[in-house]
This record gives C-alpha cells, structure tokens and sequence, in this order.
C-alpha cells in the first residue's frame, strides 16, 4: 500500500581465527585468538519521508579478555541509532540523518568502518545530502563514539570530531561504462594522538579527488589527496597521496576469478 509503513528486520554473524607470532616483535610471543561478532539490526520506515533505524552489537574474544580493547570484547553496544528525514523538491532527493551512525563516504584509505575489530567505528551527529540523476552533495558534522566494555555504557567522545563536504558527479553512464569524480574534504580533530612518546591535539585537513568507476571487465579506483593541518600542537602537516587500484575481471562465470594491482 502507497505510504504504509513496513519493519525490516536483519542480522550479521562473523567468527575469525587470528593467529601472530612473534607478537609485538617479541620471539616466541604466538598468540591465538577466537573473536566473534553480532550485530541485529531494525530498519522501520514509517512513509516516504521518515525512516528510523537502529543497530545492536556484540564482540566476544575467547581468551585475554581483560586486555582486549572495547571494540573486541564488549557485551552489548548501541551501534547506530539515526533518523532519516527526506522528501523530493524539483526532482533532487534532499534529506537529513541525524544520530549515531557509521560512516565511510570517501576512499577507503581515508575513511574506513574500521572492519579489523569486532564492531565497527561510529559517530554521532547529523549528514544532510541532495541526490539527483548525475550528481550528489553532502556535508556533515560528527563526533566520535567512546565504547566500553559493558552494556549500554558507550558514550560519546565530544573532542573526536570529523566534519566535510562530499560530492559525486556521474561522468559516464550505462550497463557496462561508469565513471565517477568525487571532490572531497575531510576536517578531523583527535584529541589524544600519540607519536612516539609525545601525545597531544592533531588537526587535519585533507583536500582531495577520486576517480572511479568501470568499463566492461575492467575497474579502477584512483584518489589524489592533499593533507595540511598541524600534530602535537608544534609539528606542522603538510603530505601529498596518491592511491590506485585496478582490477580486470578474467570470468564472469563460476568464482569471478580477477586481477588487482593497487
């Protein structure tokens, strides 16, 4: 029925063996370490404009759990809890999320879920978005979130912050040819950064571009960033990045055997 709300209910279940040795490049420190996620999701979109979701989760580690850190060994966290505002003007989807939630809109090198541990990275606050047919903008203004090992006990990290703008353009289009170019900055605050034996604020800001997207069997991923800004209050930042990627599918049959450079 047009305009009827509907509840989508999901799940996510990981288990991963990790074995080191020689850990922390001490001989003969080999470590073994079960860990395990779990993650419930519930996605109630209450008409067109108004969405609700929200996410649960769990990191367990079968040994040396006392010094696993809060993102492996953590009984129960709320991992996203956002609301997402959106209506049509002139054919543009604009919208609003607003919460917890995670975010990973950039290169990967640059902004990652942070996959490794058993929950994800997430932060809180609001993205606004405008989507048309050929292009998307966004900006946003977050605040990290500071978990603990307990339930319901994460917080949020008022000093963490990320804040941007982001944009995609469609250059190219159709079954087999897309080309994308997102402009991107990326402005992060992270209070207690260390290096070395110092620890102090380290504000960044990273300018930058990335080119993707596809033609037949062949995929590229091409970003080229520049990082200015300052750590520890007294060095300066001043780095330039290039990151490529590019795969050529050999088969589309069977397990999509592929080859990638990077």
């Amino acid at each position: 029925m047009r305009g009827a709300a509907s509840l989508t209910l999901s799940a996510e279940a990981r288990m991963r063996y990790v074995a080191t040795e020689n850990n922390r490049l001490q001989p003969h420190a080999d470590t073994e370490q079960m860990q395990f996620r779990g993650v419930v999701g519930a996605d109630l979109r209450l008409n067109p404009h108004v969405r609700l979701y929200s996410e649960l989760g769990t990191g367990q580690v079968d040994r040396d759990r006392e010094l696993a850190s809060a993102n492996f060994q953590n009984r129960l966290s709320l991992q996203q809890l956002f609301v997402d505002l959106r209506g049509q003007a002139h054919g543009v989807l604009i919208g609003t999320m607003i919460g917890r939630q995670e975010f990973a809109d950039g290169p990967r090198q640059l902004i990652s879920l942070s996959d490794g541990p058993n929950l994800h990275r997430s932060w809180n606050g609001v993205r606004v978005y405008a989507h048309a047919r050929r292009f998307r903008v966004g900006a946003f203004q977050l605040r990290g979130t500071r978990l603990d090992s307990g339930m319901f006990d994460d917080g949020i990290d008022s000093d963490t912050i990320i804040r941007g703008l982001n944009a995609s353009v469609l250059l190219s289009q159709g079954e087999g040819p897309n080309t994308y170019l997102d402009p991107f900055w990326f402005h992060t605050e992270i209070p207690g950064f260390r290096l070395g034996g110092e620890a102090g604020p380290d504000k960044r800001d990273t300018y930058g571009v990335r080119l993707w997207g596809r033609k037949g069997a062949f995929r590229w991923d091409w970003t080229a960033a520049r990082q200015t800004g300052r750590t520890l209050e007294t060095r300066r930042i001043d780095a330039w990045g290039f990151f490529a990627v590019q795969s050529l599918v050999l088969s589309e049959q069977d397990w999509k055997p592929k080859l990638t450079s990077h």
